[in-house]
């Protein structure tokens, strides 16, 4: 009978993996839905505004004029977009029509189907 205590508390004395409820060990906590689900959202901030923030530098790199050395010595002066400022305000402007018409879209459809 002595014995048997002594075994029963041995085993009890042994650290686990696992959680009491015998789910999933500690150490994959990535594994959970909630780190999962908040990790790719900021994933997704940060691509959008790194797009924003892109797309403002880009276009001062696609409207301005530069100079092109030909093979033959002739220098040309060239431009990648021929925008004038009304056409720029729209290019950048429809990102912010598309993030509106997305958030719009998705508290719809996070209303409907969430």
């Amino acid at each position: 009978q002595a014995n048997r205590s002594r075994d029963s508390d041995s085993t009890m004395d042994k650290p686990t993996s696992q959680t009491q409820s015998g789910s999933s060990p500690v150490w994959m906590f990535w594994r959970r839905r909630r780190h999962l689900v908040t990790f790719l959202t900021f994933l997704g901030f940060t691509n959008i505004y790194i797009l924003r923030v892109n797309l403002n530098v880009a276009i001062v790199a696609m409207t301005s004029r530069y100079n092109v050395t030909l093979n033959n010595g002739t220098v040309v002066e060239k431009q990648d977009f021929d925008w004038n400022s009304k056409m720029q305000g729209v290019a950048l402007s429809c990102f912010f029509y598309g993030y509106t018409c997305t958030q719009l879209l998705g508290g719809w459809l996070g209303a409907r189907f969430g």
